[in-house]
């Protein structure tokens, strides 16, 4: 057998021999599979056929990791960023072999697995890339390579137009598609989680485009708003959504805008859609996500008592930047920043730059592209709430709290994925819900958030902590405070902390 620790690895030649037979004597516990590990390719799949063809052999099963196998590409092209030509081909592999995978399962009845989603070729492996000789200073370009060529389930290929259904995966991972960069794009994670019409839990991975690639970046971000607003999810009670992104290092940038100030954004308004799915308990947007107030609460639902009685758990990761260009946090602006980075060499020939023909390696200019992302010259100074953006979010957020009756846990991060020093951590707590505690030592005091949570830990509790270099003299609005008191109908106690010093009557 094929055993690496607890997976069974059918990517190994010879892993389907030596299986007892299905009705033979009862299996030892060593020898049941519950975990396996395949890939796409022909010898893989056939092994893989073999040894699952009997229902018996099916039932102990509980997790699949499924790889997808791209096709490899020469050493020149290595060099170089990837082209649309290996993209089209990337994207016949993986809709081939997501489509035999899924093909396969559902078949499967009566015990439900998990499936883990990865795709490479064999050109990412660490030996391959160590060979190759490059001539420019800098990062090696196969770290950036498969950056913004999103891999896509073509359906116009497949047989019937669309994946099969499968009703036995009851969850689904592809949050680490890749150590090389390669993503899914916000389609193609509709299109796959439509086949899963019984998945439970679903943890997606999305690398949003930088801003240089403004075209591109508003293209994702409308494609996830879209897929986010009509895929079904009719089961979904967990669902973890990680876009990895980050606010600007340089507070001076101009930020782009998706919508209009009279317009409601696209993604806010899936946003809004997903806390009301019927069956969704638990929820978590992470990486770094740019929401107006419309994700949480729209005006027309003020006086609705209920808005979601399955929610129990939320966890927001969000951007100091608005949909409409704005900023959340404000601060004094340094008139004079230096910018004393260089860009790349000019007399560098860019003639060569991703072509076919060149043995010359492609580069990652050396400032260029920080600058157009927003990430130089580093200059950090918006440290305070800004009233006019900050209140009309985060009191969104707060006065959606009453309406959902089950609620155990609120956190949302304002400034998360780096480049904010004007951090807030904001975290609401239903009576009886503990925070995360510290080690105590003996005979030490409780450090003063541990202390005020064990003294209130039967009543509701809001913590709002202002993180390293936030402004330690800012202080809620009145109407802020008093939203955050009316969250629950028992009373609520806050904790309020900024650069690691308590605020006494926050």
């Amino acid at each position: 057998m094929g055993v690496k620790g607890d997976v069974f690895d059918l990517t190994l030649h010879g892993s389907d021999q030596n299986l007892p037979e299905p009705g033979s004597q009862p299996a030892p516990a060593s020898a049941i599979i519950s975990k396996i590990r395949v890939n796409s390719t022909k010898d893989c799949l056939e092994r893989f056929d073999r040894v699952f063809h009997e229902t018996e052999q099916r039932q102990s099963v509980q997790d699949i990791v499924y790889e997808v196998v791209l096709p490899p590409v020469s050493a020149k092209r290595l060099k170089k960023l990837q082209s649309s030509r290996e993209a089209a081909a990337n994207n016949v592999a993986f809709t081939q072999g997501i489509f035999d995978l899924f093909d396969r399962l559902r078949a499967w009845k009566g015990n439900e697995v998990s499936v883990t989603l990865e795709a490479r070729s064999l050109s990412d492996d660490a030996e391959v890339l160590d060979d190759i000789e490059i001539n420019h200073d800098g990062p090696e370009i196969w770290r950036f390579r498969n950056l913004w060529k999103f891999l896509m389930v073509d359906e116009g290929t497949l047989p019937s137009g669309v994946l099969p259904e499968v009703g036995y995966i009851s969850k689904l991972d592809f949050r680490w598609l890749s150590e090389n960069g390669r993503s899914l794009h916000p389609k193609t994670a509709g299109i796959i989680a439509a086949a899963l019409p019984r998945a439970r839990d679903m943890t997606w991975g999305l690398l949003m485009p930088g801003r240089r690639l403004l075209s591109l970046r508003k293209e994702f971000r409308s494609a996830l708003a879209q897929v986010l607003l009509k895929t079904a999810f009719p089961a979904v009670e967990i669902l973890k959504i990680y876009l990895e992104d980050g606010n600007p290092y340089n507070d001076s940038f101009e930020l782009e805008s998706y919508c209009e100030k009279e317009e409601e954004d696209d993604l806010s308004l899936a946003v809004r859609r997903l806390l009301r799915l019927p069956t969704l308990a638990n929820l978590e947007l992470g990486g770094c996500w740019i929401l107006s107030p419309t994700a949480f609460l729209a005006a027309a639902e003020i006086g609705v008592e209920i808005i979601s009685s399955t929610l129990t758990d939320l966890h927001l990761d969000l951007s100091v930047a608005t949909p409409t260009g704005g900023w959340i946090n404000t601060g004094d602006n340094p008139r004079d920043v230096d910018d004393d980075t260089e860009d790349s060499d000019s007399d560098v020939s860019h003639a060569s730059f991703n072509s076919a023909h060149s043995d010359h390696s492609d580069f990652v200019p050396e400032n260029e592209w920080l600058r157009a992302d927003g990430e130089l010259p580093q200059n950090c100074f918006r440290d305070t709430p800004d009233p006019s953006t900050f209140d009309p979010l985060v009191l969104s957020l707060v006065r959606m709290v009453p309406k959902l009756p089950n609620l155990k846990k609120l956190c949302f991060d304002l400034g998360a994925g780096g480049g904010a020093i004007g951090q807030l951590t904001v975290t609401f707590y239903a009576p009886g819900q503990p925070s995360r505690r510290s080690v105590r030592r003996p005979h030490s005091p409780l450090p003063p958030q541990e202390d005020f949570d064990e003294k209130n830990l039967q009543r509701a509790r809001w913590y709002v902590l202002g993180l390293v270099d936030f402004n330690r003299d800012w202080r809620m609005s009145d109407e802020l405070r008093a939203a955050l008191q009316g969250a629950n109908t028992d009373g609520v106690e806050i904790f309020m902390s900024l650069c690691n010093q308590r605020i006494e009557g926050a």
